[in-house]
């Protein structure tokens, strides 16, 4: 189920403006985006943020549709608007749409395109990360979230 969380605390940079169309605004990237269909480990996520003392707005979907529509202020989002997180956590094994095929999508567009995306998934095999790399993933955590490692991460992004 889709909910909103406020945990984290991400230095805030300046963003260009992110294209044409419905998205064209000065965005401000603010929060996380967790796409995550397993509540365990989505809220495992959420924790793990809050015990990193992040204090942003956390946004978690269950499937990559959801996580199109907040991006682009469409479906259930329509009210808020499109929508600039600072970074999105994704999980690779959502139904119907699959994290590599959301992935694809985000990358596609450029309004979307130069936003961090973390993968978040229980598959640590070698050539699954480097597709992921190939699709323009930021970086890759393996589950179940590590808070040292995540810190790690985050602080390599910039974020």
């Amino acid at each position: 189920m889709d909910s909103n969380h406020s945990r984290q605390n991400v230095k805030q940079r300046s963003d260009p403006e992110v294209g044409s169309g419905p998205i064209s605004v000065k965005a401000r990237a603010k929060g996380i985006l967790v796409v995550d269909d397993t509540p365990t480990d989505s809220e495992l996520a959420v924790e793990t943020f809050k015990r990193a003392s992040y204090t942003q707005p956390i946004t978690v979907v269950s499937s990559g549709e959801a996580g199109l529509d907040y991006l682009f202020g469409t479906g259930s989002y329509t009210e808020n608007g499109p929508q600039r997180p600072q970074f999105i956590l994704l999980d690779l094994g959502l139904p119907s749409m699959s994290g590599r095929e959301f992935l694809r999508r985000v990358r596609a567009d450029r309004r979307t395109r130069a936003i961090p995306i973390v993968i978040h998934s229980t598959d640590n095999r070698v050539a699954g990360m480097l597709e992921c790399e190939r699709l323009g993933a930021s970086a890759y955590v393996t589950k179940p979230i590590d808070i040292e490692n995540f810190v790690r991460i985050t602080t390599k992004l910039g974020l």
